[in-house]
């Protein structure tokens, strides 16, 4: 075989094939390009990729948005979330009802017990430690004469705001939300349906929600909640200091969060700290909570919560996990004291080339009553969890244990 130095190679010009002939059968899907230059597809995908990565959150059906405590948050939604980003901000959409409890556990087709909820809100994120979100939120409840699981109103809307920020350089941060809420009430508490019509009050209900104080006789309620939060973090990130204040009026509602509670104050006080390269965790909260902010009710309560926890992660050995909770109710009658002792550990381990972990769980909880014996009791709870993880399936064996003792001498102390 002999080569010779100056020899052209021929190539002939590529010629795209004709498109063969597609037909579209069922929910086949199929993209016919006809162009030539790879560089114009390319543009025209990335196209379709920036609209699509756009959608932050696009979900259909069951879902459990969650944008703010005042806004929507822990509900169960069946029906439309979508958020979608647009540079630095961010547009949302929420659309659909809130069951009643039933049909969680058992589809109900005829469960009519809903209310249906409209959400369209609004974030934008100004730097990279400030941001800001504003909230409109919508509901009417469709039978107001079933009693449901969820506080559900007539009519329920609220306007919610949220900012997020940092000061000296982020070592501080603030967040916080306000709100401010319509709601009718009347025909699921029994109100009468008043024969005159209220005069000098704007149609429009957030007008209604800054000029209308509560009105019993027609069961409209107007109020306003706010969440403030600020913290800062010492010794290279280690250690975090933080204290929230928290306000929910007497008549304030929001459809987004049916298990607010209303009427309190909270006050929260929390340092966290880390040691030994993040592998063991402490931290120490002291809460107050304070209701009848409006004195409308005979008897005011005051909870004293405080929370002193431990966690210690080391590689190749059990996770433990220590919290201990001592909690104080005063009202005129009574002071009772709950502490709570809660102890959890867990480890992972193979059994020949099975994953597998076990975990125990203890509880004991005391309650100490200084007016009524009868309350004072003791109980104790015991848990043993093994999972075995194949490839395919898991099993799970459990042991459970629980013991309660009545103690029936009174109890005397202080605060």
């Amino acid at each position: 075989v002999t080569y010779s130095n100056n020899t052209v190679l021929h190539l002939p010009k590529y010629k795209r094939k004709p498109g063969a002939k597609k037909e579209l059968t069922g929910v086949d899907v199929f993209v016919q390009w006809n162009g030539t230059e790879p560089n114009e597809l390319a543009d025209q995908l990335k196209k379709i990729e920036g609209f699509i990565t756009g959608f932050e959150s696009l979900q259909f059906g069951a879902t459990v948005p969650n944008y703010s405590e005042l806004s929507i948050t822990s509900v169960l939604l069946n029906g439309l979330n979508v958020n979608y980003a647009i540079g630095n901000c961010s547009v949302i959409a929420v659309a659909g009802r809130i069951n009643d409890n039933s049909t969680f556990f058992k589809p109900d087709r005829e469960q009519r017990t809903f209310s249906k909820l409209y959400v369209a809100g609004f974030e934008q994120q100004i730097t990279t430690n400030s941001k800001y979100g504003l909230f409109v939120l919508q509901s009417d409840f469709s039978d107001q004469d079933s009693l449901s699981f969820y506080n559900f109103l007539e009519k329920n809307n609220t306007i919610a705001g949220k900012f997020s920020t940092g000061f000296f350089k982020n070592k501080l941060k603030a967040e916080g939300e306000i709100a401010i809420s319509y709601a009718e009430n009347k025909d699921i508490i029994g109100f009468e349906e008043v024969e005159e019509e209220v005069t000098n009050v704007p149609n429009f209900w957030l007008l209604q929600s800054l000029v209308q104080k509560d009105d019993l006789a027609t069961g409209t309620f107007t109020d306003k909640a706010a969440i403030l939060s600020l913290s800062s973090t010492f010794f290279q990130n280690k250690t975090t200091v933080a204290i929230t204040g928290r306000y929910v009026g007497t008549g304030f509602y929001t459809p987004g969060n049916p298990f607010l509670i209303n009427d309190l104050m909270n006050v929260e006080f929390g340092v966290d700290q880390s040691l030994f390269k993040n592998k063991l965790q402490l931290s120490a909260h002291v809460i107050k909570n304070q209701d009848n902010l409006e004195q409308l009710k005979e008897v005011t309560t005051s909870y004293y919560n405080l929370r002193a926890g431990m966690k210690l992660r080391i590689p190749k050995y059990p996770m433990i996990s220590i919290d201990y909770l001592p909690n104080v109710i005063i009202n005129e009658f009574d002071q009772i004291q709950v502490n709570t002792l809660s102890a959890i550990t867990a480890y992972n381990y193979r059994l020949g080339n099975i994953p597998c972990l076990i975990s125990f769980n203890y509880m004991d909880i005391q309650t100490l009553s200084a007016e009524n014996d009868s309350t004072n009791f003791n109980s104790r709870y015991y848990n043993i969890l093994n999972n075995f993880n194949f490839k395919k399936f898991d099993i799970q064996t459990c042991f459970n244990y629980n013991e309660a003792v009545t103690v029936t001498e009174a109890v005397i102390f202080s605060i």
